[in-house]
């Protein structure tokens, strides 16, 4: 039996009970639950359906975004601040500094010259300035035990 919106329901509570719905057992997409979706909530307030100059727009609008977000660098640990916002050639952020184990585990690595040698000198201060800052903000106001590096130290008195 197809489903309705109900007496009173807003779009907003309609689209969030219609569109898992739709989608089901995997037979549609999200987008094509979206417009069914959409196509009901019309159908049912008498509303016209839009242009089809609307409907390519929403179309071109929604490849954009799919496009965009695939461009985006994706962040492993969420929404965090990076010591490394994206310096090596994949723009990857890297080393969270939102944590006292991310802090300790971030100055522990950048200090393995396997991972030190993937940066440019400057690159590879900064990202030694910002952790050492986290560990004094979050950890201990003295600084890692080890940050005896001239170059990151005088980064981050800049």
């Amino acid at each position: 039996m197809p489903i309705k919106p109900r007496k009173g329901e807003s779009q907003s509570d309609w689209m969030s009970r219609c569109v898992p719905e739709m989608i089901g057992d995997g037979k549609r997409e999200q987008d094509q639950a979206v417009a069914a979706c959409l196509s009901i909530w019309r159908e049912d307030k008498g509303e016209k359906p839009p242009s089809k100059v609307a409907d390519m727009e929403l179309v071109r609008l929604i490849a954009q975004w799919k496009a965009d977000d695939k461009k985006k660098p994706k962040k492993p640990y969420g929404d965090v601040e990076y010591a490394d916002p994206g310096y090596q050639e994949d723009k990857k952020p890297r080393y969270p500094v939102d944590t006292e184990d991310h802090i300790r585990a971030a100055w522990s690595y950048i200090n393995k010259p396997k991972n030190a040698k993937k940066y440019k000198p400057a690159d590879l201060a900064k990202v030694k300035a910002k952790i050492i800052a986290a560990w004094k903000d979050k950890i201990d106001p003295k600084g890692p035990p080890s940050a005896s590096d001239k170059t990151a130290m005088a980064t981050l008195a800049a």
